[in-house]
């Protein structure tokens, strides 16, 4: 028993004597970084706290002059520190020292100076930047790099399907980050700028499984392309509708594809008809569009479910071939009565608009579209008295032009000239534009 006695206190001897060493040791060391810490590529390892900062210190005023360089496509694109307010956050820096200081206890020390030598740590020195001027930066490299995804589509006037193209976009998170490393690595030299892909929804791959492989109905008219309002109306809802997939029995409406003609939306004012009138209005061209593309529809054989004339005849198109929009009450509206799916393709080529239907070549059905007059409306002459003339002289302030009445029929046959059908498809009415003819009362 009094062997016993001896051992234990022979041990609490010990204990107290390892713990009066931790605590000498403490007060020695204490308020020192642990071994092997580095900040970036500072080695801050055994110093104090205010040695430590000192050296961030210095490392914050490196970072101006250091320089990376950014691989963006084809372009190198050199950035010094102080392009983008590179430095070290002092005051993160000084908390995250303190953290290090005290992420090991008395105790842990202690026991950590009997084992082996640790393994170095590295630690992020917590670097800074200029928020508008990375801004730039990114938005210079988005302008450079930055694509849409293009969908596959047919070209009409070479008559071929063109492959579809993905698209790409700057990752401006990964991109700070990588800038941010390649500054804090001690060594700075090229950063690849991050870039994201994005696909488009229409691939060739899936044209083929939907057996769109071919054109079997198309349609062109002509316009002015000097008048380039009008031209850019065109061309922009021409682009909207190119590329849209109709499937069997589906219902296409002109207006929810394109959608309403306002500045916003890309539209310009231009003129159009309206009431008769030739009129300044916001979307005008549309209505070519739209009837280029009922053309096309007919000789694909849909079923029209709305189409409504203009109220004169159109320069572009013959009478009882025009189809009128205006969003959001006059629509063109026709269904895909074939038993497979078609994509639309509206393309501009110089002072041409194409319009064709694509789809499954077996589903091609030879389609004849016929006009004829029913009648001829004439015009009035409307008399105007204007006291600003002399008296007697006349002045012609719109010349007259003829109505019509005009029926339009369609025919379809099979592929060996069976007719299949035949429809009226509108008696439609152009009322006649009267002269105006402004007389003169004055003196």
């Amino acid at each position: 028993m009094q062997q016993l006695r001896n051992i234990f206190g022979l041990v609490l001897v010990t204990c107290l004597g390892f713990f009066c060493g931790v605590l000498a040791y403490g007060g020695i060391s204490g308020g020192r970084i642990p071994d092997n810490i580095w900040v970036g590529e500072l080695y801050v390892g055994g110093r104090t706290k205010s040695e430590a900062i000192e050296l961030l210190e210095w490392l914050h005023e490196s970072l101006r002059d250091r320089e990376i360089v950014l691989n963006a496509a084809s372009t190198d694109l050199r950035i010094k520190g102080s392009d983008l307010g590179i430095g070290i956050d002092m005051e993160e820096a000084e908390r995250l020292i303190d953290r290090i200081v005290h992420s090991q206890t008395l105790i842990g020390r202690a026991i950590d100076s009997f084992k082996a030598a640790p393994a170095d740590a590295h630690v992020p020195p917590p670097l800074m930047y200029s928020e508008p001027a990375v801004q730039a930066l990114y938005e210079r490299l988005a302008a450079a790099i930055d694509r849409p995804p293009v969908n596959a589509r047919y070209d009409i006037v070479l008559q071929r399907f063109v492959q579809e193209r993905m698209g790409a976009q700057v990752d401006r998170g990964a991109l700070v980050a990588a800038i941010l490393e390649g500054f804090g690595l001690g060594r700075p030299g090229a950063v690849q700028v991050p870039v994201t892909t994005s696909s488009p929804q229409v691939t060739l791959e899936l044209l083929s499984r939907l057996r769109i492989t071919e054109c079997i109905a198309s349609f062109h008219t002509e316009f002015d392309s000097r008048d380039r309002p009008r031209s850019s109306n065109i061309a922009r809802a021409a682009g909207l509708i190119d590329g849209a997939i109709i499937m069997p029995s589906e219902e296409f409406s002109f207006n929810e594809q394109v959608g309403p003609r306002t500045r916003e939306a890309g539209f310009e004012e231009a003129k159009e008809i309206v009431d008769s009138e030739y009129v300044i209005g916001i979307g005008g061209g549309v209505c070519q569009v739209s009837s280029t593309l009922y053309n096309a529809a007919l000789l694909a054989g849909f079923e029209i479910v709305e189409r409504r004339p203009h109220s004169r005849v159109s320069g572009y198109i013959q009478a009882g071939r025009d189809a009128t929009v205006y969003y959001p009450t006059i629509d063109l509206r026709f269904r895909n009565r074939l038993e497979a799916p078609v994509m639309l393709s509206l393309q501009v080529e110089g002072n041409k608009l194409y319009a064709a239907v694509l789809g499954d070549p077996r589903a091609r059905r030879r389609v004849e579209v016929t006009t004829r007059t029913i009648s001829t409306l004439a015009p009035k002459t409307d008399h105007i008295l204007d006291a600003t003339l002399p008296s007697g002289k006349e002045v012609v302030e719109q010349e007259p032009e003829t109505g019509l009445i005009v029926e339009t029929l369609r025919k379809v046959f099979t592929g060996d000239g069976v007719q299949v059908s035949e429809e009226v498809l509108s008696r439609d009415v152009y009322p006649p534009v009267n002269r105006i003819l402004r007389v003169g009362t004055g003196t």
